[in-house]
């Protein structure tokens, strides 16, 4: 029979990464359609509203890097974190 160990501080601890995921998430997902809105509405440059998002996180690609390929690596990850839990994700 396996034990887990949890602790409160490591109880509290998941519970406050996943507060700030939750908020990243909705912040992330607020600017993405904030973007689709503005491209509906004929905005000339709906993508700022993701732009200054990412930048503040450093997370803006490298020059000349495809979307194609930023979406292969991320179905890669995505791939392999599934494979970890054994394909429950």
């Amino acid at each position: 029979m396996a034990t887990t160990l949890h602790t409160s501080r490591t109880e509290a601890s998941l519970r406050q990464e996943l507060a700030l995921l939750s908020v990243e998430y909705a912040e992330l997902l607020a600017h993405v359609r904030a973007a689709v809105a503005a491209a509906r509405d004929g905005e000339l440059d709906p993508i700022v509203h993701l732009v200054g998002f990412l930048e503040e996180r450093g997370q803006l690609p490298a020059d000349g890097v495809s979307a194609s390929r930023l979406v292969a690596e991320a179905f890669a990850r995505t791939a392999d974190t599934d494979r970890q839990f054994g394909g429950a994700l």
